[in-house]
This record gives structure tokens, sequence and C-alpha cells, in this order.
């Protein structure tokens, strides 16, 4: 994530669409001032800037009482007030400043707090962020979340084709991770779309564009981080939307369903 208040424009990750690359090459083409603002992109050893490390500290205090709370649910312990308040948030999706849509700046207290950027500065900037195609993305997500979730637990399980249609049809629609959260969110500002996005499968050249419109030079070689999701040793062969998705009627009308509005805002610009 990057708020240039010097060039005027933002950048948005939409997760599992290249958006570490895409803040690294921006930075690396020196679009950032040193009085912008950027979020932590670890792969690239860009550290944070001009973000105090409280906030991060605050939203890993409430991810941590959450699962706690939750934990105690199951145990059906007495929850404590904190932990109750915490649960009945409104904010669905886990708090991750790196992929924050602009809503997050404002009604998330952690970051509205920090006073980043304004409502009318977001009028008058640019905002870019990448769309992909959602179902690819979505089987990319899963992917992407079933690596992560094993290194979690130190154990690594197969990624099958099975384990994808139960993940789908049993916890897609309440799971909070960002991974599986809408892109639509991040092109749109209280309820009005403010920025038209950069498109995946166009990804070099897209890149390009948008940094030739906030007046710097491309990069000759854009670097790729977490291409393949950290899964080339675990799976055998990258999944395929047309195997994983299209040849199963179930899983295919449940996906496009429950990513209807995505697939809506993807069709518009392609």
């Amino acid at each position: 994530m990057i708020i240039s208040h010097k060039n005027k424009f933002t950048l948005l990750r939409v997760p599992k669409t290249g958006s570490t690359s895409l803040e690294a090459s921006v930075r690396f083409c020196g679009a950032v001032d040193k009085d912008d603002i950027c979020s932590l992109t670890e792969d690239a050893y860009l550290p944070l800037q001009n973000i105090p490390n409280t906030a991060r500290k605050q939203c890993a205090k409430h991810r941590a009482i959450r699962g706690i709370a939750r934990q105690k649910i199951k145990l059906k312990s007495i929850l404590t007030d904190e932990e109750k308040k915490i649960l009945d948030y409104k904010q669905r999706w886990m708090f991750f400043m790196e992929h924050n849509t602009l809503d997050d700046w404002f009604d998330i207290p952690y970051y509205s707090e920090l006073n980043l950027i304004s409502k009318k500065q977001i009028k008058e900037y640019k905002h870019y962020g990448f769309l992909r195609e959602p179902v690819e993305r979505y089987l990319s997500s899963f992917v992407f979340h079933q690596v992560w979730k094993g290194r979690a637990k130190g154990v690594q399980k197969p990624i099958t084709i099975e384990e994808f249609h139960r993940f789908t049809l049993k916890d897609l629609k309440k799971h909070d991770n960002i991974l599986f959260r809408p892109q639509k969110d991040y092109f749109y500002f209280e309820g009005e779309q403010v920025a038209e996005p950069l498109l995946f499968k166009n990804w070099a050249s897209e890149a390009s564009r948008m940094i030739k419109e906030i007046g710097f030079h491309p990069l000759e070689v854009y670097p790729r981080f977490k291409e393949g999701g950290g899964a080339k040793n675990i799976l055998k062969e990258k999944p395929k939307v047309e195997e994983w998705v299209d040849s199963h009627s179930k899983i295919k009308d449940y996906i496009e369903d429950h990513f209807c509005e995505d697939i809506e805002f993807y069709k518009k610009y392609t």
C-alpha cells in the first residue's frame, strides 16, 4: 500500500494480483518521496515508511483476542466484554494494513486515528490496483492459503482438488481471510467507484502504464514475488480453472454465485 501526497496517488494492494511486486516496482522506480506513506514489503526488504508500528501491534492484538474468543466459544467458556465486542466487530475481514481498502482507513479505528489521508484527498488523487479474473484469483488464493496454513502449523498436507471442493462448499462463505475478499472493494470508496483497475492479464504493460501516469520511468524488468504461491514443492503442476472448477458444475456455479459482483465488475474491463 502506498499513499503518495507528493505525487497524489494511492496504490491499493489487491491480494493475489501481484500487488507485492507492484509496490516494490513503484518504490524501485523512485515514485515514492521520503514523506510518503508505504506499507511493509518484506520480500523486497522494503520497510514501513511513515506509519507508526503501534497500529500493527494494535491489529495483532485484535486478531489474537478474536482467536482466543473463538476457542472459548468452542470450549463453551464465558467471554469477556472485550472479547464479545471484537467478535461483534462490523469489519468481517482480517486486519492487514498492507491490503487495506480506502474505506478501511476510515472504518477501522486503529487506522483512522492515524489520519494518513483525508476524504478530500481521496477525491483528488488517482488510485491504482490490479484486477484479476475472479475464479482464477480464487483458485490461486486457495493454494496460497493452504501453503500459509500448513507453514503456520508446521505440517504441510497435500493440496488436492478434493480439499478445494470441500473448502469451497463448507468454508468459503464464512471465511474472513483477506485472500477471499472481493476485489471490487478496492476500487470503491463510500459506495462510489474511484479507480479504474489495472488488468492482471497484462501485468507488465499495465504496471508500466501506471508508472508513466504518475510521472516516472517504467522498469526494464519487473520483480515477481510470491509467484506460484510457494506451492511448487507441494503440487506437481499448477491447478487449472478448467480442471478444478469448470469441469465440476456444482463447484463452478457455487463460486460464480459467490463472486458474482467481482465477475460483473471484471467483465466491464475485458
